[in-house]
């Protein structure tokens, strides 16, 4: 140091570490203030900088957490979870639909739903009046009013009542009355279960034969085994789905069974709540139906009898996409 004097030291170090010697004053003053400047780059192998302030221009850097921060308030482009509301402004457009109307009216999701289903497929509700087919076995009977259906076993053991409607409409280019399981397919209906019998079975399905029992060909249902409920399905081979829910004496519940050939997939609802879904392919009807496609709402005691159980059910409402 003494070799070249302060200054010289100064200019010295100032052309080693800067090397624009045009700018050599203004690092020395930046030097003297407190900052680093280099022409070159920073090389710390190992080591942290520490104690980055929050950066407000471009060139600031950041420490990791401020970055952590903010990357937390977006939605990762796959995956991720969102949470709290969503403020919409201005045009809103998901994949080019317009949702703005969402935002305007709650009921909005509702009108188009029914302005979808009426567009893009049929309705088909099922009522309950004189004109189904019934099976009665032993002391069975059943009630078809306007407002509500019934199946009962009556008190006699082994026995059994059963209703049916052939369904016509379900399967265009499939035949007269077969449904195309290709296609979406919808049903809801409410139901009562009366009179705890732990031998009785009660079953709504939409199947290809006309008779009392478990699937044994393409269909779907639900079955009430007493008052638990499970998902009944046939692709190539039956099965069932604990829907891990039991009705309650004399209260209505409702049922709802989305048929997804596209996932493909079954669900159940009730009272509005998923309570299980079939996934597994095989279990799942696809193609055409291979005989008469059949609405069967049955009922059957055991060896016991004594208890008179029954189900009460609402008009049946289905709906197939086009």
């Amino acid at each position: 140091m003494a070799k070249f004097g302060v200054t010289k030291a100064y200019r010295y170090y100032a052309d080693r570490f800067y090397l624009d010697r045009a700018n050599r004053d203004t690092y020395l003053a930046r030097q003297a203030a407190g900052d680093l400047l280099t022409s070159g780059h920073l090389y710390l192998p190992t080591k942290l900088v520490k104690g980055l302030d929050t950066p407000s221009a471009d060139g600031d850097a950041a420490r990791k957490k401020y970055v952590d921060d903010l990357a937390a308030l977006y939605l990762l482009l796959t995956g991720g979870t969102l949470s709290g509301n969503i403020a919409f402004s201005g045009a809103q457009t998901v994949d080019g639909v317009d949702i703005s109307a969402h935002v305007l009216a709650s009921d909005a999701h509702v009108a188009e739903l029914l302005a979808y289903l009426m567009t893009k497929g049929m309705l088909f509700p099922v009522t309950t009046t004189d004109g189904w087919t019934s099976t009665l076995v032993g002391t069975g009977a059943k009630t078809d009013e306007p407002g509500r259906g019934k199946v009962a076993t009556g008190t006699t053991a082994n026995s059994s009542s059963l209703l049916l409607t052939y369904m016509q409409g379900l399967g265009v280019g499939k035949g007269e009355v077969r449904v195309d399981w290709d296609k979406k397919l919808y049903i809801t209906f409410r139901i009562i279960r009366v009179n705890s019998d732990a031998e009785a079975v009660a079953r709504i399905q939409l199947k290809e034969a006309a008779s009392i029992g478990a699937l044994g060909a393409k269909g779907l249902g639900l079955q009430i085994d007493n008052l638990a409920l499970s998902g009944e399905s046939y692709g190539t081979s039956v099965a069932t789905v604990d829907l891990v829910t039991s009705l309650t004496g004399n209260v209505e519940a409702w049922i709802t069974i989305i048929h997804d050939p596209d996932t493909p997939k079954i669900e159940w609802y009730v009272n509005g709540v998923l309570k299980g879904t079939q996934s597994t392919a095989a279990k799942i009807p696809s193609g055409g139906a291979g005989s008469d496609s059949v609405l069967v709402l049955s009922i059957a005691n055991g060896a016991t009898g004594t208890v008179e159980a029954y189900i009460v059910f609402s008009p049946i409402m289905i709906w197939q996409e086009a």
